[in-house]
């Protein structure tokens, strides 16, 4: 792996985990509306 494939594969983990983690976070938000 060079370090292109390196930070791309970091890259697209954090992206991932970023989603998930918004997910959590605003999930009770919208449950606590309806």
């Amino acid at each position: 792996m060079d370090l292109t494939e390196i930070f791309c594969a970091i890259d697209d983990y954090c992206t991932q985990q970023k989603i998930n983690w918004n997910v959590k976070i605003l999930s009770p938000v919208v449950r606590k509306r309806n």
